[in-house]
């Protein structure tokens, strides 16, 4: 659930004043239609007995939420009631009068919005023949011509007939904004959920999820540097400047240093991020599974070293120079990784992420683990894909899991099964 227009208020007065008021009309039980006004013939309440919501940010620095129930619920119900509620603070009023000047002349639409709606039908197309099945979300006016496209085994459509299907969604959309006198906005997306591995992976991404950091862009005189101050470990980027020794070898000079801050692609949200039915307290953890968290912690030991460091310049009577060095005693700190395992040790699953990592292969690590974050991976970081593509396919962890370790795989399905009854008890 969105905001139809740019967010004024902070996110703490927008969950007291639209999300509140969204989760109480959830959960009423007063089930009688509506007989007048916009939401005639609609539900004034969903009898919800179970949910989950999660808040997050976009990139543009939009709050939206994410929210799981218990029921089926009509999708163009729960659009009208959450725009009826976000416009108490004017959100729909402020996007029919962006739309109003938008369409002063009609229709019309930019390069860029061509753009993005070409890439999402092309994206679905790809994903429909890579699946094998047809996508149950397909957009009224261009399904002819994507079921013919998937039919005949297109796993793409061209470029100029990509743009035109995308110029024809736009222009559906308008006029169905034209109909309700844009005062409908699109502000809600309704996902129905399919299976225990769907609401468990949908549950894990987004209460787990954290904005991703924006990898720096570091010169070919700057790297990163960790080093433990106080018990605590600090990043930094430092400068260097490269000058030759007497003897000709190129000698590495630190010049300066700052302390390195990471950057994201979201900003986070003020306040509470995720709440839950007072049906969802006090449930007992299932005993029959257990988690355990293995990771390669760095280990810093510092230790002295006598090295040969830059010190001063001569310069002689024919105005000659010379680099001068002196040796001292300075404190170098070595890193290496220990395999350390919280909850319960597991000699399996170390086995296992061993073979995973022959299996992936070094290429597809390091793709994966390079989009993560330029200090992640500049200090070690490490991540392991769980799939791989081979000649055209895609291969998941699971497959793997249960040709090379039965009994992980075993404790995999447990705990999809287990998160389920949770949930759904």
């Amino acid at each position: 659930m969105t905001l139809p227009s740019k967010q004024l208020h902070n996110d703490n007065y927008i969950k007291n004043e639209c999300l509140d008021p969204f989760i109480e009309w959830l959960k009423s039980d007063r089930e009688y239609i509506t007989r007048k006004g916009k939401g005639k013939g609609l539900l004034q309440g969903c009898n919800v007995k179970v949910y989950l919501w999660r808040a997050e940010t976009q990139k543009n620095g939009q709050l939206h939420f994410h929210i799981i129930v218990d029921r089926w619920i009509d999708k163009d119900q729960i659009r009208w009631r959450w725009n009826q509620i976000v416009n108490r603070l004017g959100y729909v009023d402020r996007f029919r009068n962006v739309q109003l000047h938008k369409y002063r002349n009609g229709f019309s639409c930019t390069v860029e919005e061509i753009e993005s709606q070409r890439k999402k039908l092309q994206d679905k197309l790809f994903q429909a023949n890579k699946h094998n099945q047809l996508p149950k979300n397909i957009h009224p006016a261009v399904e002819h011509e994507f079921i013919t496209a998937f039919k005949s085994g297109k796993k793409a459509f061209s470029v100029k007939k990509s743009a035109e299907l995308a110029k024809c969604v736009l222009e559906y959309n308008y006029r169905k904004k034209v109909e309700n006198n844009f005062t409908d906005p699109p502000s809600t997306q309704v996902i129905p959920i399919q299976n225990a591995k769907s609401v468990t992976a949908y549950v894990t991404k987004y209460i787990s999820k954290s904005s991703e950091e924006i990898a720096p862009k570091l010169n070919d005189n700057q790297e990163f540097v960790a080093t433990e101050e106080f018990g605590k470990l600090k990043k930094y980027i430092v400068n260097y400047r490269y000058e030759l020794s007497l003897d000709g070898q190129e000698v590495k000079i630190e010049t300066s240093r700052q302390e390195y801050k990471p950057r994201f692609e979201t900003r986070k949200v003020t306040g509470r991020l995720w709440g839950r039915s007072d049906s969802l307290f006090g449930i007992k953890a299932f005993e029959a599974i257990y988690t355990y968290k293995l990771v390669e912690e760095p280990v810093y030991e510092t230790r002295v070293e006598n090295k040969k460091i830059f010190s001063h310049t001569i310069t002689d009577l024919w105005g000659n120079e010379s680099l001068k060095y002196e040796h001292r005693d300075v404190l170098v700190t070595d890193t290496h990784y220990k395999r350390q395992a919280y909850g319960i040790e597991d000699k399996v699953s170390w086995n296992y992420i061993d073979c995973l990592k022959n299996i992936i292969g070094k290429a597809q690590i390091d793709e994966a683990t390079n989009k993560v974050g330029g200090s992640f991976v500049a200090f070690g970081g490490q991540v392991i894909p769980v799939y791989k593509k081979e000649e055209g396919k895609v291969k998941y962890q699971k497959h793997f899991m249960q040709e090379n370790a039965p009994e992980l795989y075993n404790e995999y399905l447990n705990h999809y099964g287990e998160i389920f009854k949770t949930l759904y008890a």
